[in-house]
């Protein structure tokens, strides 16, 4: 290589390094005083001055020639396309846009947090004890900058390193093992706290939800009956369930109806899931007598049991069949596939473009009463498919079964029946299923509806429509967690050095063959 290339790639060299110092001011650091800047410009600068002074006559004769044009008119280009870049990016950051292109939709606001933060009447602080260098601290920022996004001013967020700052971590009481954002409204001296056990939107939710409201709403579920158990986290318990509920912002207890006369003042919603012994008639008057004074009911009844409640629900507008539904064109015919078959806020959310599809094991009919008693609407919720049909009497040991048109409920069938009587904030609400299985901790995540469905019934019944949405959906992919310093390695590596090097191989390759 000639003394006059090796100039000319010194001088090259230099306005790459110049460039990659640029670069990476404008997309990697966002700072003039740091290395990764500092550096890459110095010794720009310094190559292109050794080149200037080495080669002064041919640099002087290649920026006067015809080709100069042509070469400017590039560079300019280039430069145009790069400023408008970084007038692009920082626009989107002042602003704030965004776009969740996930699959599952994973960064974007359920309808019910959206509300919520929309109707905020009261200024919401939030303290995340979440160093910089914690691994979990983008997760939360991330999630937080969103709340903040939509909430404006009613919501102020906190951050302070829990390590560096041990007086408030020890005044706040704040543990390694202990929830670590803290939710606090109210005036002071008055003020109501909730803290938010796991980084998720369902628990921030309920934790904004739990200190802006007046006073938390319970669910009570039945026992005595053979019930499914809150507790039990097995794999026909309803403990995921239950946990589902107290995200949403309410409280969950059990009830025993012979132990009371009346149901309790604070009852907003009665759960009887699944009974497998019948209930007693004085039971049965004390759960008639409180739903007839706006009581909200949720009765899972499954097939081949008597509960005693059937009658009952016939004053109600709703028939209960004896018999199990079968669903052939399921990989397991006792696990019937359910749709929406009417509009209501249960299997409609607000503004959501998803039908709820669910799964119900072992499913009975529950039908619509032909001639309901007056007072009373009633509404067929979800059927199953044509194909699947209501079996009477005992289920066949094995062999194909098929539907006897005689004797069997013809398909499609419904399995969820809601009725009510009166209107406003009175008005008596019941939803009747078929089934209480499809909500257990093995099935609630069978089928993407079933979850909704259960917890936007809970919400429907509770008079709680704000809350029925499609929850957020778990990501499907892990994650990677970089410090600031490893985040700006991988991005000055991947934008800045990476292609200037390989644009500085080309030159090399090209003013060493023109040299020739």
């Amino acid at each position: 290589m000639s003394k006059k290339t090796a100039s000319l790639l010194l001088g090259a060299y230099g306005l790459l390094f110049i460039l990659a110092a640029a670069l990476t001011f404008l997309f990697v650091t966002g700072r003039t005083m740091h290395k990764l800047v500092g550096v890459p410009l110095i010794l720009g600068v310094a190559m292109v001055g050794a080149s200037a002074a080495t080669s002064f006559e041919e640099f002087k004769a290649r920026t006067t020639g015809r080709g100069t044009f042509f070469t400017t008119f590039s560079i300019v280009a280039a430069l145009v396309v790069v400023v408008g870049l970084a007038a692009l990016n920082y626009v989107v950051v002042k602003k704030g846009w965004t776009h969740d292109f996930t699959k599952n939709k994973v960064f974007t606001l359920a309808d019910q947090t959206t509300s919520l933060l929309k109707n905020l009447k009261t200024e919401v602080h939030v303290t995340a004890a979440f160093g910089g260098a914690d691994k979990q601290y983008p997760e939360v920022e991330d999630l937080l900058s969103r709340y903040k996004n939509v909430a404006n001013d009613k919501l102020v967020v906190d951050y302070f390193d829990p390590i560096k700052d041990p007086v408030r971590t020890k005044k706040l009481n704040i543990t390694a093992s202990a929830p670590r954002i803290i939710v606090t409204s109210g005036p002071e001296g008055a003020q109501k706290e909730s803290r938010v056990k796991e980084p998720t939107e369902e628990a921030l939710t309920n934790a904004i939800a739990e200190v802006t409201r007046g006073t938390q709403k319970k669910i009570y579920f039945t026992t005595g009956h053979g019930e499914k158990s809150i507790k039990d986290d097995k794999e026909n318990g309803f403990k995921k369930f239950v946990e589902g509920i107290k995200s949403e912002g309410f409280q969950v207890e059990e009830l025993s109806l012979l132990a009371h006369k009346e149901l309790p003042a604070d009852a907003q919603v009665l759960v009887i899931a699944g009974p497998v012994a019948p209930f007693l008639p004085q039971e049965i008057a004390t759960l008639k007598a409180w739903t007839e004074k706006s009581g909200r009911l949720f009765l899972m009844l499954d097939p081949d049991t008597q509960s005693g409640l059937e009658a009952t629900a016939r004053e109600w507008g709703v028939d209960v069949k004896d018999a199990t539904i079968l669903d052939p064109q399921s990989q397991i015919p006792t696990y019937a596939l359910g749709m929406a078959a009417a509009e209501h806020p249960i299997t409609a959310p607000r503004r959501s473009i998803f039908a709820l599809q669910s799964v119900w094991p072992l499913a009975r009919p529950v039908h619509k009463l032909a001639g309901a008693p007056a007072g009373w609407s009633v509404t067929e919720l979800i059927k199953t498919t044509d194909a699947a049909w209501g079996k009477s009497g005992p289920l066949p040991a094995e062999g194909e079964v098929k539907a006897d048109p005689a004797k069997d409920d013809l398909g499609p069938v419904p399995v969820a029946v809601v009725a009510t009587k009166g209107s406003g904030d009175s008005e008596i609400r019941v939803a009747v299923f078929g089934d209480s299985d499809f909500a257990t901790n093995q099935d609630l995540r069978l089928a993407p509806g079933n979850y909704d469905i259960a917890l936007n019934t809970i919400d429907w019944l509770a008079h709680e429509e704000a809350k029925i949405s499609i929850r957020p959906k778990t990501r499907d992919s892990s994650h990677l967690f970089l410090s600031q310093d490893q985040a700006m390695a991988m991005q000055f590596s991947t934008l800045i050095v990476m292609p200037l090097g390989l644009l500085g191989f080309g030159l090399a390759i090209w003013l060493t063959r023109r040299d020739k």
